[in-house]
């Protein structure tokens, strides 16, 4: 097995994944070390910094996450989700206006980067952008 290349195998197939793989890495003084870890993912997601015109201020929402019930579940986040089958601008434009009722059109990429690249796959775009009361759709 070369540097960098992995065996995997599936080792859970659901709405999250688990994976194993087996890949060389350079370890102490360089010696070629073979490391075995699991990982999961669920496809990649978007996320966006809000800022509301109006207010002055930046967009939160309040969310009950149930991983983080320790600290009462109900947790201030920004505006996110997963893309589903489409760009990571569409997924940005279908969060934004079900979690706070905007419809947007304007987005600029701020950066795209790992979640937790030692245990996921899971890449984030993070976008910026800026909303006033004629953005807000009535329903």
């Amino acid at each position: 097995m070369e540097k960098h290349q992995a065996k995997e195998k599936t080792l859970h197939e659901g709405y999250l994944y688990l994976r194993e793989a087996t890949y060389i890495q350079p370890g102490i003084n360089r010696n070629p070390v073979e490391k075995t870890i699991e990982y999961f993912g669920r496809g990649d997601s978007v996320a966006a910094l809000i800022f509301d015109k109006d207010q002055e201020e930046f967009v939160l929402v309040r969310q009950y996450r149930h991983p983080a019930r320790k600290d009462g579940g109900n947790i201030l986040e920004i505006v996110a989700g997963g893309i589903e089958g489409e760009s990571p601008e569409e997924s940005m434009r279908r969060e934004v206006l079900e979690e706070i009722g905007y419809e947007v059109q304007d987005f600029e990429l701020i950066a795209k980067m790992y979640v937790s690249p030692g245990r996921t796959d899971e890449r984030l775009f993070l976008y910026y952008c800026e909303v006033d009361t004629s953005m807000k759709i009535d329903e």
